[in-house]
């Protein structure tokens, strides 16, 4: 756990310039390792995912929700090799999922984001769930976007529209887009 927190906290010492390209290297690096790790260790790249998320949280947290290093970081994590890449979408950005809001809450309760700063960070979820292919992934997206909390529930509803309503989308994918707006 120790060299968790000091692998997230190492963010801490870069120019809030270069924090966003860090964390995008951090979870390339992860996400291309993920399928190769020891499963008796799982445990500790499980906390590793949790106290960088915390961390990137906090570090957004610090900034005073600067929307543009939210835009960027979510830019890097949905970048080709990122987590929230749809063609890496799958273990890592399911371990994301389960603990995004139990971590972003912390901060939360210090300090609410702006609407525009809840919407960088959750737009690249709506556009995963808009193109996933695999029921699973979409299932645990849904459970995530459905967790918004109340105050944002209407950008969010607005940005699902708009995303389902791409013509060239999958009806599962619609219908799971769709369901936010109803819920």
């Amino acid at each position: 756990q120790e060299l968790a927190v000091k692998l997230a906290m190492l963010g801490r010492n870069l120019p809030e310039s270069k924090y966003a390209e860090w964390i995008g290297c951090f979870w390339e690096s992860l996400t291309r390792e993920w399928q190769d790790f020891d499963r008796y260790r799982m445990n500790k790249y499980l906390k590793l995912v949790r106290i960088q998320t915390a961390e990137m949280f906090h570090s957004l947290r610090e900034s005073s929700y600067d929307a543009d290093l939210a835009k960027a970081i979510m830019g890097e994590m949905r970048a080709p090799g990122g987590p929230l890449h749809l063609a890496s979408a799958s273990g890592v950005a399911l371990v994301l999922a389960n603990f995004w809001w139990q971590e972003f809450k912390v901060e939360m309760d210090a300090a609410e984001p702006p609407a525009p700063v809840m919407l960088a960070l959750l737009d690249p979820w709506a556009e995963l769930l808009a193109h996933s292919p695999q029921d699973h992934v979409r299932t645990r997206i849904t459970e995530l976007l459905d967790a918004v909390p109340v105050q944002f529930a209407k950008e969010l509803a607005a940005k699902a529209m708009g995303v389902g309503a791409q013509p060239k989308l999958k009806q599962p994918n619609r219908t799971a887009l769709y369901a936010l707006v109803d819920s």
